[in-house]
């Protein structure tokens, strides 16, 4: 409920015409596929991408694929590696968008680090091989008093977000407006949403 798929649809949306970033600079056009875990396609990204201005030839969807037997089964990176592979290099995928990370581990233990790193690392060689981005969205857990960081509060192994290259959160902020931030890269940044509100929770964290 933090606009997380709201945000990746927006950013496929905008891919997919070359359209204008939030900073008003303009986006390359590139191709996105979402493989889905929670969110149905027809009811749910569908709807997104139409709001944002989407062109639907140019964003792509797995939601279940087909056993041995013919049943419907959610991608598992272990078992359906070779299938995302061709997907992406039949559609000239730019942007893999995985909602959420944890739906493609089945049968790996999300909190463990060696299991998450095993299930991870041949998703992000494969990223590397055919030049693809990938998004991975996770879910956080609540504040607890800790002096974690907000990039330790996602759930699971903190192999999340250390095999990450970066992380980004929202949050509410003291405007009542989401503001989205970046919380793990080799430089740091806050949306202008964050900068104009200097007392957002984004920031005290």
């Amino acid at each position: 409920g933090d606009g997380k798929g709201t945000i990746m649809a927006a950013l496929a949306a905008i891919g997919s015409v070359g359209g204008a970033w939030p900073d008003g600079t303009t986006a390359p056009q590139f191709r996105t596929l979402f493989v889905l875990g929670e969110e149905a396609l027809d009811d749910t990204l569908r709807p997104r991408l139409d709001m944002h201005g989407a062109d639907p030839e140019q964003v792509f969807a797995i939601e279940t694929v087909l056993d041995g037997e013919g049943r419907e089964r959610f991608f598992n990176v272990k078992t359906h590696l070779e299938l995302l592979e061709a997907a992406l290099a039949e559609h000239r995928i730019d942007l893999l968008v995985i909602d959420p990370l944890t739906t493609v581990m089945g049968g790996s233990d999300r909190n463990a680090e060696g299991d998450t790193r095993d299930a991870l690392t041949p998703l992000i060689k494969l990223a590397e091989r055919l030049n693809v981005a990938v998004i991975g969205i996770a879910h956080v857990g609540k504040p607890n008093g800790t002096n974690r960081t907000p990039a330790q509060r996602i759930l699971g192994a903190t192999a999340f977000h250390a095999l990450a290259r970066v992380v980004w959160m929202t949050a509410p902020d003291d405007c009542k407006e989401m503001a989205l931030g970046v919380v793990k890269s080799m430089s740091y940044s806050l949306c202008p949403v964050a900068r104009r509100c200097k007392n957002s929770a984004l920031e005290r964290e």
